[in-house]
């Protein structure tokens, strides 16, 4: 170890042993005993050993400290004599052990009949853990000696440390010839019996809960194959597989009102249906994962059936009373019961009814899922059933052609979709009951069923004698249409697209590409996308070519880029910086004097087709939803979170980003008319030159033939 490697000098605590006078109390207060107990101080070792001080070591944790004590420091010193007593040091695990005075001193911490300490029972409990560890031999002999501390352990069981350590008795043993023997004794000891009959109402809620959890948990230990001896069951595994032994678990339940009784108990007899975990097995064990993991036990089946009317009256219950977890366990055990198919609990779940209870309970929860959530396994382990002869396809020929499922799932979800009244919007509606759901998986369970191979002739043969056999056909190919459609749905459509902006650590609207959503979006368009995972949108279309990288649909024709845009329209890039935007301008501003003549010459060869004079001719050409100069920006290099010009409303175009303050104002020249785009004003800047005419654009632009 790390403190073993140190030459250090003799610590403080070896002085403070050496002395006559030094009690244990001031060892105690030195904050490096545990470090120097666990590197084997020899001299440290040799005084906490002494007869004298081990004794007030137990004294300390099974002893409540004064009162009066700082609240911070109250079990400081049993903390530290808890440490030290557990410590890897074979001289104090041996003069624990072996003194029988000491062993007794500290078992005397559970025959008291007041409420134990928690903090203290587990140091308590750590101590014996230990020395079940260390010296097993000779603390099971202390037991048989001593057959009363059993039934101290079972009345301080509301202690969940004494829980630990009534559970730590039983599994400790690494030797299974040891542990087999002391399943025996524990046997003999009747350990079981008595954890059965401190279920009472007079019970703690503490107390139920963790005598439950242990019954619970000694079956699951019991149960597993690496825990067995030469594959032999358990003594207590064979007491508690007894019909008298199930027997007695089910009266304390039945006959009991006290909730929590009811919830954990019913969690005991559910743990005698599942079979252990694949993690607790076996290496060379395989598992088949597609069966479901239930134990059929045939003690258990025969008493479950007898009593299966008292235990289904725990859950019927008057109208309006809480659905509690207490009653949701009991639905929990009926569905497990279902997947035993045993022919006795199917022939009284049947005579019960208790599927058309379990319905009612279903529709009188609208917001209870977890009860509506088993209700449908249940059901569809009843659908899913392999029937191999007519016991077997008992629940199925109740669930189909008694209970009608088929009427009450349509029933139940015409009704609610009837009160949803969408007509009007300000109109306060009933809310959605939360149900819905399950009776779609329902119904789509039950049409999986009869277009199947399986079980489907049970439900062919009502739909033959029902009054309306098409019925079902109609209900799910038009009354679920809609929800079908929706489940079908993705709810990103490819959202291969938006990866790379959603990565963005850009707050702003280029975060999520509004303007490529706009544009994938548009009716015209649909993109080209390859089948990887790592496709994305690394689209680059420019000018004539842009029709290339798209594929248009059947109800549209390609629409050709006229070269006049491309040449005498410029664009605003957002990627630009201030300064560069103001250089080119000055550029122009001097290069416009020069080719003024020349400037003249195109203009008067190019006609602005965006004049409200013009012609409209070849008007199909341009009849698109994104406007051309969006097209262009596209092809200068915008970022994909640039809006695309949408149809504008009343014949006008809207701009759905406008020009920032720092923009010049795009002015074409017409004829001798000048052309202007309105925009709104950014921060209240006023227009700097004298007020010209301003032309409203229309929309549809009117087409004309460019003069090359």
């Amino acid at each position: 170890m790390f403190w073993q490697q140190l030459n250090l000098e003799d610590s403080l605590l070896n002085e403070l042993v050496q002395k006559e006078d030094t009690t244990l109390d001031r060892v105690l207060e030195e904050s490096d005993i545990i470090q120097e107990c666990k590197t084997k101080n020899e001299k440290l070792l040799e005084f906490l050993s002494r007869v004298d001080n081990m004794t007030q070591l137990i004294n300390n944790i099974i002893s409540e400290p004064e009162d009066d004590s700082d609240e911070k420091t109250r079990f400081y010193k049993s903390y530290i004599s808890c440490e030290l007593l557990s410590s890897d040091t074979s001289i104090i695990t041996d003069t624990l052990a072996n003194d029988s005075i000491l062993i007794s001193q500290l078992w005397s911490f559970v025959r008291t009949r007041e409420e134990l300490n928690p903090l203290l029972a587990s140091f308590f409990s750590k101590v014996i853990q230990m020395l079940l560890n260390r010296r097993p031999n000779l603390i099971l002999e202390y037991l048989k000696d001593h057959p009363t501390l059993i039934d101290d352990l079972i009345f301080h069981v509301d202690t969940s440390a004494i829980m630990d350590l009534v559970y730590r008795i039983v599994i400790c043993f690494e030797n299974s010839i040891t542990r087999f023997k002391v399943c025996h004794w524990l046997r003999d000891m009747r350990l079981i019996e008595k954890l059965i009959a401190s279920l009472s109402d007079d019970a703690s809620s503490d107390a139920l809960c963790n005598t439950c959890h242990l019954l619970s948990d000694i079956i699951k230990v019991c149960r597993d194959p690496q825990e067995s001896f030469k594959g032999a069951k358990d003594a207590l595994l064979i007491e508690l597989e007894e019909e008298r032994t199930i027997q007695n678990i089910i009266n304390s339940i039945t006959s009991s009102k006290n909730r929590h009784l009811i919830n954990h108990g019913v969690g005991v007899l559910q743990t005698y249906l599942t079979k252990p975990t694949p993690t607790s097995m076996v290496p060379n064990m395989t598992v088949e994962m597609d069966k479901p993991s239930i134990v059929n036990l045939p003690s258990f089946n025969k008493c479950i059936a007898e009593n299966l009317e008292a235990l289904q009256a725990l859950l019927i219950q008057p109208k309006g009373t809480p659905f509690r977890s207490d009653r949701l366990q009991i639905v929990k055990l009926f569905v497990l019961l279902v997947q035993c198919y045993s022919p006795d609990i199917n022939r009284e779940l049947v005579r019960l009814r208790t599927l058309e209870h379990l319905w009612k309970l279903f529709l009188q929860h609208p917001f209870n899922n977890f009860l509506h959530t088993q209700v449908v396994s249940m059901i569809h382990h009843v659908l899913y059933t392999k029937i191999s002869c007519n016991e077997d396809a008992m629940l199925l020929n109740f669930l189909v052609v008694e209970m009608e499922v088929m009427v009450k799932v349509e029933e139940a979800w015409t009704q609610q979709t009837i009160r949803e009244d969408h007509s009007n919007p300000c109109k306060k509606r009933p809310r959605r009951a939360g149900y819905l759901g399950h009776v779609y998986r329902i119904a789509q369970d039950l049409q999986d069923v009869l277009t199947g191979k399986e079980n489907k002739k049970a439900i062919m043969q009502w739909l033959d004698n029902y009054h309306d056999p098409t019925f079902w056909n109609v209900f799910f190919d038009e009354g679920l249409k809609i929800q079908r459609e929706k489940n079908e749905s993705d709810l990103i459509p490819n959202p291969r697209r938006y990866m790379n902006n959603l990565d963005s650590e850009d707050d702003s609207d280029d975060k999520i590409g509004l303007g490529l959503k706009n544009l994938v979006n548009n009716p015209l368009f649909t993109w080209k996308t390859d089948d990887d995972d790592d496709a994305d949108f690394s689209y680059e279309p420019s000018g004539n070519n842009f029709s290339q990288s798209m594929e248009f649909k059947s109800d549209f024709k390609p629409v050709e880029v006229p070269q006049w845009k491309e040449q005498n329209i410029e664009f605003w890039d957002k990627n630009t910086t201030e300064t560069e935007d103001q250089s080119s301008r000055m550029q122009v501003q001097e290069g416009s004097s020069s080719s003024e003549d020349e400037e003249e010459t195109d203009i008067k060869e190019v006609h602005d087709p965006w004049a409200t004079n013009q012609p409209e001719q070849e008007f199909n050409k341009m009849d698109t939803d994104v406007s051309w100069a969006n097209f262009n920006n596209f092809e200068a290099g915008s970022k994909p979170g640039e809006q695309w010009d949408s149809t504008p409303p009343d014949g006008k175009v809207l701009h759905s980003n406008p020009p920032t303050p720092d923009e010049k104002r795009n002015k074409y020249s017409a004829e001798g008319e000048t052309y202007r785009v309105e925009d709104k004003k950014c921060n209240g800047e006023q227009e700097e030159s004298a007020p010209e005419k301003m032309v409203t654009e229309q929309w549809p632009p009117a087409s004309q033939e460019i003069v090359s």
